[in-house]
């Protein structure tokens, strides 16, 4: 009902705060809907009047009619969407200008009303700025955006990570401009550790910029780093026994969690000084997970590790959130059908092979299916 109550303000042209304002009020709403609204009601309704009260609906209804709407219910269902409409419209019309202030207020003004238009609105300004090449105005529009990217759902906040990121793969950044976006601890912690651009970490722009960092948000942002630097070396083939290994603790993300323990596992297979006492299974029972299973049947899956992907297949996937299933499902049954084509099972790899559908996984993983599909569908004479 505030909302009702600032669009009666509106349409009245100023604040209602007193006897005078709500008896002009009645008068301008019997004129406007033929309805009689006494003052008391109104200042009943604008909390002059202390007490509890009650709104009837008929008051409702009446207000909504003043404002426009054809009763309360009408107002309810489509006040919101025009409301959303006018925020769209004119988020497109400020970002013809890109003028970073009136761009930052009108999506402070979204994250307020609806975080979904949010979402959208600041992948299309990242996207924009990058496009133009502002890559210091981006920098300085997430700064400033730093709590309302931070407090999006997860789901959300990897959606903006994702749709930024992916934007860079046809930029050619300076030397100057790779440094601020690698070293910029908002970029880090919000757009690079919530995405892996698998395919092109290996290609070299994901990897220059990891590569680039010196100052980290924060010592998960730095073990997080340190796992896609490894990663960049298994992916070109650059085995380094002296490499640095990240380490595991009980206060980080799931996802981080398994990203370590797929390097520690790879750097056991590999001979590398410090992963001697390494224990898979162990590792994995202690802190299974559903993002674990995305992060190391990944690496399974790029290294070829049937070994690997035996061992995770064996897990159900019902553990996995709503959020994730339609993604972590596909690999799942990728893994099943190159374990079963290990063992010439064409059954059991039939059987995975029609539960996969690529369009549920992200384009960072996408590129997995690409490779492989193939491969599986000719050996199922398909």
């Amino acid at each position: 009902m505030k909302e009702l109550g600032n669009l009666v303000s509106a349409r009245f042209g100023k604040t209602i705060t007193n006897r005078r304002d709500c008896e002009e009020l009645s008068e301008q709403i019997q004129v406007v809907t033929s309805h009689l609204l006494s003052y008391n009601t109104i200042r009943r309704y604008f909390g002059i009047v202390k007490g509890q009260f009650k709104t009837r609906r008929q008051t409702l209804d009446i207000l909504s009619q003043y404002c426009g709407y054809n009763d309360f219910t009408d107002f309810s269902i489509n006040y919101s969407l025009e409301n959303n409409w006018l925020i769209k419209n004119q988020f497109y019309f400020e970002l013809i200008a890109i003028e970073k202030e009136s761009i930052v207020n009108l999506l402070k003004k979204s994250w307020n009303t609806n975080k979904e238009i949010f979402t959208y609105q600041i992948i299309e300004v990242n996207r924009e700025c990058l496009r133009r090449k502002k890559i210091y105005l981006f920098l300085s529009i997430i700064n400033e955006l730093k709590f309302q990217i931070e407090n999006l759902t997860y789901s959300d906040q990897l959606q903006v990570a994702q749709g930024t990121l992916i934007y860079l793969r046809g930029i050619e950044l300076t030397r100057s401009e790779c440094v601020s976006l690698a070293n910029n601890l908002n970029f880090q912690k919000n757009i690079i550790s919530n995405f892996v651009d698998i395919q092109y970490l290996k290609e070299g722009y994901y990897a220059e910029l990891v590569n680039s960092a010196i100052h980290f948000a924060d010592s998960q942002t730095q073990q997080f780093f340190l796992c896609i630097k490894i990663l960049h070396n298994i992916l070109n083939n650059i085995f380094l026994n002296d490499l640095e290994l990240p380490i595991l603790d009980e206060s980080q993300h799931p996802i981080l969690k398994g990203r370590i323990i797929g390097v520690l596992y790879w750097a056991k297979k590999n001979n590398l000084n410090g992963a001697e006492s390494v224990n898979l299974k162990r590792l994995i029972k202690t802190h299974y997970h559903y993002s674990l299973f995305l992060e190391i049947s990944t690496l399974g899956i790029l290294c070829d590790d049937m070994e690997l992907l035996e061992e995770l297949i064996c897990y159900e996937i019902g553990v996995f959130t709503l959020d994730y299933q339609l993604m972590h499902n596909q690999l799942f049954y990728l893994s099943k059908c190159l374990v079963y084509m290990t063992h010439k099972n064409k059954k059991l790899t039939y059987k995975s092979y029609v539960k996969i559908n690529p369009k549920n996984v992200s384009v960072s993983h996408r590129f997995l299916f690409d490779q492989h599909l193939p491969v599986i569908e000719e050996y199922l004479n398909m």
